[in-house]
């Protein structure tokens, strides 16, 4: 994989470089039906402040959403390998899922979409093999905090030990991930 410098960020008061990495297939297929919901406003922050509320805005939509859309892989529901969209039939899987929070967070409680990051992780899985996921971050003051389909919680990024970050959205340009490694 070639590898390129693709910008910086402030995060904490460092300032970290985001090395491109290629986007997703589905998450290109994607962009290129939702294009707003894809569109960086450089404009807006890549960091939110910490708050309590912010905090139970996550939970109770991370909740709401979790019990409300029905587990469906993408090869049961759409009958390809992967497709991202916003669990509209009520049937979805993680990005499906991460989507949907986005775009509440964002249109309900006013969050900027930059400082909401869609990731790609590994877990290990029941069989105890590793499988591909997808998770939410949430750039805050605080630190990243993650929003996933498999858990309620809204956790700090520290404190998932059992995912390996491969890559998430770059908070600068729409076209390109970056290699991400909290």
């Amino acid at each position: 994989m070639k590898l390129a410098l693709a910008g910086a960020m402030m995060m904490g008061g460092m300032q970290t470089v985001e090395v491109k990495a290629p986007p997703l297939k589905a998450y290109t297929e994607f962009c290129a039906s939702y294009v707003d919901e894809c569109k960086v406003d450089r404009g807006q922050p890549a960091i939110i402040e910490y708050t309590a509320e912010l905090v139970n805005d996550l939970r109770s939509v991370t909740i709401m959403v979790n019990g409300l859309i029905k587990d469906a892989p993408d090869q049961e529901h759409w009958n390809v390998a992967d497709r991202w969209d916003f669990a509209e039939s009520g049937y979805g899987d993680c990005e499906d899922k991460q989507l949907l929070k986005r775009k509440i967070l964002e249109q309900s409680f006013g969050l900027p979409h930059r400082a909401m990051r869609m990731a790609e992780v590994l877990y290990r899985n029941r069989d105890g093999e590793n499988e591909g996921h997808a998770v939410m971050l949430v750039f805050t003051t605080q630190g990243v905090f993650v929003l996933d389909n498999l858990t309620d919680a809204v956790k700090h990024v520290e404190d998932l030990g059992h995912y390996q970050f491969l890559k998430r959205e770059s908070s600068n340009t729409s076209e390109q991930w970056v290699i991400y490694q909290p």
